[in-house]
């Protein structure tokens, strides 16, 4: 089966944990769990992976085709990683929330059909060879994308 007729100029861009104001994502949930109620969370701390801004995502791609970056796979996910445990009390520790109200669980606690990967991380390396710098470190991306978040879920969105 052919996926493309023109290989040679297209990008096939992969993400993960995708967030930001719009819709429903981990970290929208998470901020309205740290600010609307003082109840704990129990979160998996056994899977890693990289937050990704739709913001820093959209930027990426945008500066990919700008700089008529060569055609291929790309990882466009914020650099670094972390698991979902760790991102909740960040969340948490960021909103001035006490992050003493995540507790950390194991998957196999949390009882899902579908089993998910423990890692499950991208790599960055496409990007500098493409002559761009990687995305943003994913606490950083995360701290810029709050006050958005924060104001939606306030507007009821």
């Amino acid at each position: 089966i052919v996926l493309f007729e023109y290989p040679q100029l297209s990008y096939i861009v992969r993400t993960a944990w995708l967030y930001s104001e719009f819709g429903n994502n981990f970290v929208k949930k998470m901020t309205q769990k740290a600010l609307m109620d003082n109840l704990e969370v129990r979160i998996v701390r056994d899977q890693v992976g990289q937050p990704t801004s739709t913001i820093d995502l959209v930027n990426q791609i945008i500066k990919m085709i700008a700089n008529d970056s060569t055609a291929g796979i790309y990882h466009g996910t914020n650099s670094g990683e972390t698991s979902w445990f760790e991102l909740t009390q960040t969340i948490f520790t960021m909103l001035g929330q006490d992050p003493a109200r995540v507790v950390p669980i194991t998957s196999k606690e949390l009882n899902q059909k579908v089993r998910r990967p423990s890692y499950s991380a991208l790599s960055q390396h496409n990007w500098e060879k493409a002559g761009l710098k990687e995305m943003p470190k994913w606490d950083i991306a995360l701290k810029e994308a709050l006050p958005s978040i924060v104001s939606a879920i306030q507007e009821g969105e």
